[in-house]
């Protein structure tokens, strides 16, 4: 009974969207209308307008693909970035829109649009980390902004390196990957970790790396785990390999982790998985951070076909993994892998670029 009732809703907020731009789809009183669901935030092509955060329906097994739009009467904004959930509270990075949303992670409802320009000018936000009831926002402009989680305001803001992309607590710690990346044309890139004390929020230090520094996450021993991307010259040549790299809690000795060249990954625990630069076949390594070792090269069956992994997710409660996947110009898709790598189901044409997967 639900999805036709949620069919019949989904038509009559086409007619409303159509008629405003500001009114809420679905009253307070159906927030409580899913239980057991995705949400997926969907990139979009750059300058299009066209991310979007899709709601899959585990029980009812049904994709709302614009669910945002859908009870919210209005569009995301343009390049989602990342998403994360602190609480009750889903916090979303729109690059180029220069906002970062807080949404509801019942309703889904636009809880605040909290505008990331200075002075009118972009911040162009990227990555988000929680801690202790505030949420960190590494920006485009060179910057790491704090929102307060309760106020949902902003309250401080620290330069570090350039162009930062990923960021990660650890510890009393944040700790921010300094890309560099808006210079490649020129090859001028950044090689650092800026290290931030909170209490502070200070940088206390800079740790080299290697160039081009992208995601950054911490095991639960502390132990700080760094990719570094791919390098090309103005002849589009590979002069700089991707790398995996660890920083050593106890000696913060950095090392760099053989035989993985990574293209993204995410940390449950101490186990990284490492989605693999490898055009023949998906590849999805796993490593232990903690004991510094790879336990498996690829836990994804051989005989799986996907065109190009995007991104990966992993549930920390049911262990299930997230492989998106893209072409970049029509929807991707959503791969669901149990934590032994045997496939579950796949979700088909959720949105552009799908990035980030959280299960509530």
């Amino acid at each position: 009974m639900k999805k036709y009732y949620l069919l019949f809703v989904g038509i009559v907020a086409l007619f409303v969207a159509s008629c405003s731009n500001s009114e809420p789809i679905i009253d307070e009183g159906d927030d409580s209308m899913f239980t057991n669901y995705l949400f997926i935030l969907n990139e979009g092509s750059m300058n299009n307008n066209d991310a979007t955060l899709a709601l899959y329906d585990l029980d009812e097994d049904v994709i709302y693909n614009d669910f945002f739009g859908l009870i919210n009467g209005k569009g995301l904004g343009d390049t989602a970035n990342d998403m994360i959930q602190y609480g009750s509270k889903v916090y979303i990075s729109l690059t180029h829109s220069s906002v970062v949303h807080v949404v509801d992670s019942k309703s889904g409802k636009l809880l605040k649009q909290i505008d990331m320009k200075d002075n009118g000018v972009a911040k162009d936000p990227n990555k988000l980390a929680a801690h202790e009831g505030k949420v960190y926002v590494t920006s485009y402009d060179d910057t790491v902004t704090r929102i307060d989680t309760t106020s949902l305001e902003r309250d401080g803001s620290i330069e570090v390196g350039r162009d930062p992309e990923g960021i990660c607590v650890s510890g009393n710690k944040l700790y921010v990957a300094n890309s560099g990346g808006l210079e490649y044309l020129t090859g001028n890139f950044d090689s650092t970790i800026s290290v931030i004390d909170i209490a502070s929020f200070t940088e206390i230090d800079k740790i080299e790396v290697g160039k081009n520094p992208y995601q950054v996450q911490a095991d639960s021993k502390g132990n700080i785990i760094v990719s570094t991307r791919d390098i090309y010259d103005s002849e589009f040549q590979l002069t700089d390999q991707a790398s995996l790299k660890r920083i050593s809690s106890q000696t913060g000795e950095v090392k760099t982790i053989d035989g993985i060249i990574p293209n993204k990954f995410v940390v449950v625990d101490n186990i990284a998985y490492i989605v693999i630069n490898d055009w023949s076949q998906t590849v999805v390594a796993t490593y232990d951070s903690g004991n510094d070792k790879v336990i498996k090269e690829n836990i994804i069956p051989t005989d799986f076909e996907m065109s190009t992994p995007y991104e990966i997710s992993v549930d920390k409660k049911s262990g299930d993994i997230f492989l998106t996947e893209t072409d970049y110009v029509t929807p991707g898709n959503v791969h669901c892998f149990n934590n032994n790598g045997e496939h579950k189901y796949s979700i088909e044409a959720v949105g552009i670029n799908p990035t980030v997967v959280i299960r509530n």
